[in-house]
C-alpha cells in the first residue's frame, strides 16, 4: 500500500503505521485539489462506522462532535476518530473515502486494527467461491 500515510488515534498505534504531522488549519471553502487531504473513519455511539474526507481533520471532527457534520453522525453522537490517512491531494483522499465506504464492516475493522494483510482476503466475494 504505497502512496499513503496513516495514523490510528484513540487506540493503540500498530507498528506499521507511520506518524504524520497535522496540517495548519485551512479554510474549508478553498477548493484547491493540490492541498493536503485526509480520509478518516469515525466510530459512532451506536458502534457503526462513518467514513469521510476533509482538508482540515481537526475542524471536521469538531463539526461532527457539535452536530454540524454529516446527517448520519448527527444522530449518533458522540463520535470517536479511530483511523485516518493523510494524502498530498484532497482528490486522493476523496477517492479513498469512496473506496472504504464500499467495504464490509470486517474489512474496515482490519484497516482500523492495523491488519493490512487481511484486506485482500476480506475483499473476496464469497458468492464467487460457491462455483
Amino acid at each position: 500500500m504505497t502512496g499513503w500515510v496513516a495514523e490510528v488515534l484513540e487506540v493503540q498505534q500498530p507498528a506499521w503505521v507511520t506518524e504524520v504531522t497535522r496540517s495548519a488549519r485551512s479554510p474549508t471553502t478553498i477548493k484547491n485539489p493540490t492541498m493536503k487531504g485526509y480520509t478518516y473513519i469515525l466510530e459512532c455511539n451506536d458502534g457503526s462506522y462513518y467514513t469521510g474526507s476533509t482538508i482540515d481533520l481537526d475542524y471536521r471532527l469538531q463539526q461532527h462532535q457539535n452536530g454540524e457534520g454529516a446527517n448520519y453522525t448527527r444522530t449518533r453522537l458522540p463520535v470517536k476518530l479511530v483511523y485516518y490517512e493523510e494524502y498530498q491531494r484532497i482528490e486522493d483522499a476523496f477517492h479513498r473515502e469512496k473506496q472504504i465506504q464500499g467495504w464490509s464492516r470486517k474489512k474496515k475493522q482490519a484497516l482500523i486494527n492495523g491488519a493490512p494483510e487481511l484486506l485482500p482476503k476480506l475483499a473476496i466475494a464469497y458468492r464467487d467461491l460457491k462455483k
